[in-house]
């Protein structure tokens, strides 16, 4: 049997800056540190690594499976989902998946995302940095699926990483190869390897409306 690659998952808090304005540090501290505490029993409950993370509003945890890290996420997303707004403010988390060096330290990501919806080809890298999904005829890529949103999603490039960005009222669906379905509202992504997204609807009910993702170190797919 083949041996299974380590993943990483680094997981942040969003919305901590808004929580500042309103309520001031000591009070966002300690809505963030509910939010970490909720992510941790996670983790660790999915047999993950704690790791030192990039800042106090952040997690990562290194688990012995793709799978395991994916199936770790998910649960935080709705562990987070799960708690009341803090005066008006909803926190949400962004998710990556940095990849393993073989120090162990995340690595590199490839240097282009190839996005494929049907006949339609979208290829980010040092030409495109930006593309967006949506009902509006305006975006990279047209989704007729009734429950997306006019302006559903956007996928930006960040230094080395390309970031899935929910701003939808139903959600964006994201699922990698070999793992289970990430649901994001209003939170992020990092895309990594191949899978796909789905806006407003889980995979399977609206499948034509997939759009297959890909990261290449090249150019062409």
């Amino acid at each position: 049997m083949a041996a299974r690659e380590p993943c990483l998952l680094l997981a942040e808090v969003s919305g901590s800056e808004r929580l500042l304005d309103k309520l001031g540090a000591a009070e966002m501290r300690h809505a963030v540190l509910r939010c970490l505490h909720r992510m941790e029993r996670v983790a660790v409950g999915f047999r993950g690594e704690l790791r030192k993370a990039l800042g106090e509003a952040s997690l990562m945890a290194e688990f012995e499976s793709t799978e395991s890290a994916h199936l770790a996420a998910g649960e935080m997303q709705q562990r987070v989902l799960d708690l009341p707004p803090v005066s008006g403010v909803k926190l949400a988390l962004k998710i990556s998946f940095p990849a393993v060096a073989a120090n162990g330290d995340a690595a590199t990501a490839p240097a282009y995302l190839h996005l494929r919806h049907g006949g339609v080809l979208v290829s980010l890298g040092p030409d495109k940095a930006e593309a967006a999904l949506g009902r509006d005829l305006d975006n990279d890529i047209v989704i007729r699926n009734p429950r997306a949103s006019r302006n559903h999603a956007r996928i930006v490039q960040r230094r080395d990483s390309y970031v899935l960005i929910d701003q939808s009222s139903n959600g964006t669906f994201a699922g990698f190869a070999g793992g289970p379905e990430i649901v994001l509202q209003g939170g992020e992504l990092i895309l990594a390897g191949s899978g796909y997204i789905s806006c407003g609807s889980s995979y399977g009910a609206e499948s034509d409306e997939i759009v297959e993702f890909s990261c290449s170190p090249v150019e062409g797919e």
